[in-house]
């Protein structure tokens, strides 16, 4: 009997043991985000616990928009939800399928919208007698109360704080004393973080883009994200705003229309200048990322950040695009990311995602470039090491769930192999250089976690790391051990080439080694509505309007650009006309410009 119970508390013993052994296994694996090592005690460690979701039956509050009513309101105008099939006996026509990315795998809504209905609740049109809203007195709206407003009415949905954007947090190091604390948790709130310049000259057009992307993202998701206006400082005798704050109101007043003033933040380059003295460059053309690794840093009630551009247009609801986005960056797997990512995915030949992503498994052999942080001398890993050393016996299912660390909107291509003219460049003691993994992605527009954004900062402020602009967040993202996904957003090319010939050029022919290995020719490839450069955004985005495309010729126009591709003078196949109306469907269009305006250096 004796025997019995020894026996018995040995096996439950082991039991407990084996239990705590799982659970720290499971820890280890599953909870992202832990700064290991700490290279400097007076910093606070980059940890943060997952957010908890709120409770079920805790349900988001519709907000305010600019009329007034909440967003709910059966007679508000606020939101014009875009339309499932065209009118009329177009009803049967068949949506375009983008030449590249897929609606269906990035969970989009198939839809059309006319610039009237896209735009008029934001001002379009409102100088006409039959415009269709109630008309708003915009110099009266205050979008950053708005945001704050809707927040708090939601303040159950997210751990975030009550503090305004449009109060200024940042601060010269010399003046900085107490280290920057970021919260405990993720918060579960998303900044969508938009770039201009105090010199910059706002069109019409550019109130209304600002405007559906606050309505739409931030009211319509009960605060979810919040738009900041980041604002580059170009004026002479400005460097001192931010430690004058009488000189910064000013600024501020002179530069962003009234409407957008509490959502903006201004910064001068003496502040890169202050923080990151061992970089020595902070011009855009080299570091474009410096200020948004600063907002993250001064700004860090958000769990991830998205950068756009002034010409960066939503023809479709901001909100649900890039709630769709988010979805799909959860349900991808870490392993394989950078395979996946160096193709344009074309479901012509692709097929599903599902078939897409067996087939680079299948032409990997199994394997995966990038296992786990890559050693970096003085880059700390934040994402955790696999368990399983040999990556053909890791799970294509690891780290599914998670949020990605990096969303991108394009291929991600490796520096080492590409012709890249910019992949020389960088700063700091980055050993055997032309060996270490670096990877690009252009346009410079992505989502970023606060921890990428953070493990950026650190290595620059503290190490002098660099590498060019388009190179930062996806090097440091694999360097940090971070999870990345490319976005297969549909993206349309007119004039179309032969779909199997465009395939090759970008992708090479079949799946290789499970590595995209295109030809180099940009040319071929442009143009799309989603670019770092094309000759396409334009003349398309005036069709919508109802305008004849404007043709820019000499003089410095676009046509002198090395990869232009005329557009021909005809509707794109992808957009639809009904009785006199052009109608688009929901897509991300960049560059768009309202105007030509360039920022001095």
């Amino acid at each position: 009997m004796n025997r019995l119970y020894w026996l018995g508390r040995i096996a439950v013993a082991t039991c407990c043991t084996l239990a705590l052994v799982l659970l720290v296994v499971w820890h280890r694996e599953y909870i992202p985000a832990v700064w290991h090592d700490d290279p400097d005690p007076a910093e606070p460690t980059i940890a943060r616990e997952p957010f908890h979701k709120p409770l079920p039956h805790i349900r988001r509050i519709a907000c305010k928009g600019p009329r007034g009513l909440r967003l709910d309101d059966r007679d508000s105008r606020d939101l014009q939800r875009p339309l499932k099939a065209l009118p009329g006996a177009l009803n049967v026509t068949i949506f375009p399928r983008p030449t590249i990315g897929s609606y269906e795998e990035l969970g989009l809504e198939k839809s059309w919208m006319s610039f009237a209905q896209r735009y008029g609740p934001y001002g379009y049109g409102e100088q006409e007698t039959s415009y269709d809203f109630p008309r708003v007195n915009w110099n009266k709206v205050d979008w950053g109360a708005l945001q704050t407003e809707c927040l708090q009415d939601n303040d159950r949905m997210f751990g975030a704080s009550n503090q305004s954007i449009g109060e200024n947090r940042f601060r010269l190091q010399n003046e900085s004393t107490a280290p920057i604390l970021p919260p405990a948790s993720r918060t579960g709130r998303h900044a969508i973080v938009m770039r201009t310049w105090s010199t910059y000259v706002y069109k019409d057009e550019d109130y209304w883009n600002l405007r559906s992307i606050i309505n739409e993202a931030s009211l319509a998701t009960g605060g979810k994200y919040s738009v900041i206006l980041l604002v580059d400082v170009k004026c002479k005798g400005c460097e001192t705003i931010h430690s004058d704050p009488s000189k910064y109101q000013r600024v501020l007043e002179e530069s962003v229309p009234k409407e957008f003033r509490n959502i903006a933040v201004l910064f001068h380059p003496k502040l890169q200048e202050s923080w990151y003295d061992k970089i020595g460059e902070y011009k855009p053309f080299w570091q474009i990322m410096q200020p948004l690794q600063l907002l993250a840093h001064f700004y860090n009630d958000f769990d991830h950040y998205w950068q756009f551009e002034m010409d960066t247009r939503f023809t479709g609801h901001v909100g649900d695009m890039l709630e769709a986005f988010d979805r799909f960056g959860a349900a991808q797997p870490y392993k394989q990311a950078l395979e996946r990512a160096s193709f344009a995915y074309v479901p012509k030949i692709h097929g599903t995602y599902e078939k897409f992503t067996k087939a680079i498994d299948e032409a990997s052999k199994g394997s995966s470039s990038v296992w786990g942080p890559v050693k970096v001398k003085d880059v700390t890993p934040i994402g955790p090491t696999p368990l399983l050393q040999d990556p053909r016996n890791g799970s294509l299912e690891w780290r599914v769930g998670e949020e990605a660390d990096l969303l991108v909107l394009g291929p991600i291509t490796d520096v080492r192999t590409s012709h890249w003219p910019f992949g020389y460049w960088r700063t700091g003691d980055l050993k055997d250089y032309d060996n270490l993994p670096r990877y690009l992605t252009t346009p410079a527009q992505a989502r970023a976690s606060w921890e990428l954004l953070e493990g950026i900062h650190r290595a620059q402020h503290d190490h002098g790391i660099a590498v060019a602009s388009e190179s930062t967040l996806p090097s440091f993202a694999v360097w940090l051990g971070l999870k990345i996904v490319s976005l297969p957003i549909p993206k349309f090319q007119f004039p179309e080439r032969d779909i199997l010939e465009l395939s090759t050029v970008m992708n090479g022919e079949g799946y290789g080694d499970g590595i995209a290995r295109g030809i180099d020719l940009p040319f071929f490839v442009r143009p799309l509505t989603w670019s770092w450069w094309s000759s396409l955004c334009d003349p398309v985005f005036e069709r919508w309007m109802g305008l004849q495309p404007e043709h820019f010729k000499g003089d410095g126009g676009e046509h002198t650009h090395p990869e232009y591709v005329e557009v021909p003078n005809e509707l794109p196949w992808f957009m639809a006309e009904v009785n006199g109306t052009v109608y688009m469907p929901g897509v991300l269009m960049h560059p768009r410009k309202s105007n030509h305006y360039r920022a001095p250096e």
